[in-house]
């Protein structure tokens, strides 16, 4: 008998040989990737006119008994005999788009030599006689049917029909929820290129712990596990049997620095600045490691934000033992209870004047609004008020009410790009298409002539980040603060049950040159990081910054104020960006100016001088050695008094 193997990288860390006995994991996986396939490409299951979960649930005993590669093949042979015969087509191929809209068709495992010639012929004929049309498991929401999202899958929302908390699926209807869960992200998630692991590679590590789980609370963390892989803040899988509970001690955690510490207390004891070392005996680090396997997140500013709003909340009554060190670093240990609701306006930060105000105007003609607080009704009373100040600060360090399109209307000169989407194309699974869009109007009565500065951190998110890059159109913006969220873009739901609950962000968001901002977010020109000698003595340091570029006496300072940067100051770009052993950095041109070229870490320090390999050269290669650890770094490129900074994003 003929032996087929080949060596496929399943994890980060090793690979699996794929030989004559395949294991569950293998078969799991390619019986996944083949049900998928055939479900949006075929001509009759696109359609509907099978019954494709039924033929699933029918076909996995012949897959999981399958004891060699020929039965195994077999089993394959017979799931897509049953969609019957393959429309052929009688148009050209429509395989003309460039390869930024067709990175989620990317059908290279057709080829491997674990599937049988056979059985790729009959892929191969399937996938070169697909026509893009309308698919009935995929569309678009146009209607007030109360869905959350632009993507709606019809025939899986919900994916079963049951609470699983309450029946228990079987292990085939779990793979069942499975295979419908990873590949409506493998086709419909514009984001899935930017995840740390390869989603196929998830799929082979995760597969059977959803397959073989014995309880509703491991299979709910293996599929919670899976979700967190895709890197992405938006991602969510709730269970109503594992709410993430509503109370807290009466205390607010922030990163700052070095570590979290607390910038809210209601405990004597317990004081601003204090820096938290362990949570009920366990260390910080530890519970970030926990949070990252279990919470999707896509940079340190998310992965810090989740541990600062989850780790403390659960139950009422329940209590916790917090670890901390104080200003003069003495140890020292206290017990605190939840009974206070983590919603209540006591867990408002930071909590002064600024924080219930919806705006105000300082002496030195300084305007500021806060974005968190203005409704739409605001919008043209707090514009009368401002419009004639040199500066405005516009403070997005919370959740924005959608306020930003009514603000560009007003204060743009004339209609400007704002952003470029990468949306899913329903007709053409696997791919996406672009769109452009704009803000403002080309006649403004009363456009806007001071300085817009906008304020962001770890808090800005999702809409957040979205009104940060409208404003930051404007042409004399700048943005001061810290690393945002990097889950920026709208968001579909569905269910995988009745009771589980998943969201992820269908859009690619860019800026209109191309730029990301999933996973990276929105990098600030003043790189502005609370703290912990600010937050003891109540300080805000990133509004002081704001006031100093403004020029605005309140405060004292003279350090560097950014300049805002003219049109024709040569960019930094970066590709592969992100990367895993380099990548080459180039300046979009040539210049005769000093180019002082420094890279930072996410706390702000100084970890590589670039100034000399770019002054001797306009394009250099960065070595993945040359940095700290993987994670997120700012490449500040400074000429003369114009700086521009872009991100490098460095994993595993």
């Amino acid at each position: 008998m003929r032996v087929f193997c080949l060596a496929l990288v399943f994890t980060v860390a090793g690979s699996v040989a794929l030989c004559q006995n395949p294991s569950y994991e293998q078969k799991l996986y390619y019986s996944c990737k083949v049900w998928g396939f055939v479900k949006y490409y075929h001509s009759r299951v696109s359609n509907c006119a099978v019954d494709w979960d039924d033929v699933l649930l029918q076909t996995m005993p012949l897959i999981k008994n399958a004891a060699t590669t020929a039965a195994f093949n077999d089993a394959l042979d017979s799931l897509i005999l049953a969609a019957g015969p393959m429309e052929i087509a009688s148009t050209p191929s429509p395989d003309t788009l460039s390869p930024e809209l067709t990175r989620n068709r990317n059908f290279s495992w057709m080829e491997d030599p674990m599937l049988r010639a056979e059985v790729r012929a009959k892929l191969h004929v399937i996938r070169d006689n697909f026509r893009p049309h309308e698919v009935c498991w995929v569309r678009t929401n146009y209607d007030s049917s109360g869905r959350v999202g632009w993507l709606i899958f019809p025939y899986d929302d919900p994916g079963v029909n049951i609470d699983a908390s309450k029946t228990f699926p079987d292990e085939y209807t779990r793979v069942l929820m499975l295979f419908k869960y990873w590949n409506i992200m493998s086709y419909f998630n514009p984001n899935l290129y930017l995840t740390d692991t390869p989603w196929d590679s998830t799929l082979a590590r995760d597969a059977t712990a959803v397959a073989t789980a014995t309880t509703y609370a491991r299979f709910h963390t293996a599929l919670r596990q899976i979700a967190a892989s895709l890197n992405d803040a938006h991602v969510t899988m709730k269970s109503s049997v594992f709410p993430t509970g509503e109370y807290s001690p009466k205390f607010i955690l922030r990163f700052i620095e070095d570590g979290y510490r607390v910038v809210k207390s209601g405990y004597p004891e317990l004081r601003a600045g204090d820096k938290i070392t362990a949570i009920n005996g366990v260390a910080m680090k530890t519970l970030e490691d926990s949070i990252r396997h279990t919470f999707s997140v896509g940079n340190p500013a998310a992965l810090h934000s989740v541990l600062c709003f989850f780790v403390p909340r659960g139950n009422i009554g329940s209590t916790m033992r917090l670890d901390y060190s104080d200003s003069l670093n003495g140890a020292h240990s206290v017990s605190v209870s939840r009974y206070s609701n983590h919603s209540h306006s006591w867990f408002r930060y930071p909590d002064d004047s600024l924080s219930e105000a919806t705006w105000r105007k300082w002496d030195c003609n300084v305007g500021y609004v806060n974005m968190g607080n203005l409704e739409r009704e605001d919008d043209s009373a707090m514009y009368e008020d401002l419009k004639q100040t040199r500066a405005i600060i516009f403070d997005v360090r919370n959740i924005p009410n959608n306020t930003v399109w009514d603000l560009a209307a007003r204060m743009f000169p004339k209609k400007l790009g704002i952003a470029r989407w990468l949306m899913p194309d329903t007709l053409y699974p696997g791919t996406s298409f672009l769109e452009y869009d704009s803000a403002g109007l080309d006649d403004a009565k009363e456009p806007y002539a001071g300085r817009v500065i906008i304020l962001c951190n770890e808090e800005t998110w999702s809409h957040g980040e979205f009104s940060c890059m409208v404003l930051r159109a404007m042409p004399n913006a700048v943005v001061v603060g810290s690393q945002t969220m990097g889950a920026d873009g709208n968001v579909s739901e569905f269910r995988l049950s009745r009771d589980l609950v998943t969201t992820f962000t269908h859009l690619g968001v860019y800026y209109p040159d191309g730029t990301q901002t999933q996973r990276i977010g929105i990098v600030p020109d003043s790189l502005v990081l609370p703290t912990a000698n600010g937050i003891r003595t109540g300080r805000d340091e990133v509004l002081e910054k704001a006031l100093e570029i403004a020029q605005c006496p309140v405060i004292a300072g003279k350090e560097e104020v950014p300049e805002p940067v003219p049109e024709e100051m040569p960019t930094l770009h970066s590709y592969p960006n992100p990367f895993s052993t380099s990548t080459t950095l180039t300046l979009s041109r040539s210049t005769t100016d000093r180019v002082d070229v420094k890279v930072y870490d996410v706390l702000g320090r100084a970890v590589l001088d670039l100034s000399d390999r770019l002054n001797e050269t306009s394009s250099m290669i960065l070595h993945h050695w040359e940095l700290l650890s993987p994670g997120m770094y700012f490449c500040r490129m400074q000429i003369g008094k114009h700086i521009r900074t872009t991100v490098l994003c460095l994993v595993p």
